[in-house]
């Protein structure tokens, strides 16, 4: 099974896009889109990159 599941964009409580893990920051830059991402059992290459294009502090990983 992969690591991600999916990673998708909404807005307006509506999915717009199927996004890559890399263009995550991308879509985040638009005030009235969120990013879902769904992962089973990730590495810690992906965890970081997810940490990386969320913004996420160490903390939360």
């Amino acid at each position: 099974m992969k690591e991600i599941i999916n990673c998708a964009a909404y807005s307006s409580g509506r999915r717009i896009a199927d996004v890559k893990l890399n263009d995550v920051h991308e879509v985040l830059k638009a005030s009235n889109q969120f990013v879902w991402i769904g992962l089973h059992e990730p590495s810690e290459e992906v965890l970081s990159k997810v940490q990386h294009e969320f913004g996420l502090h160490d903390a939360y990983r």
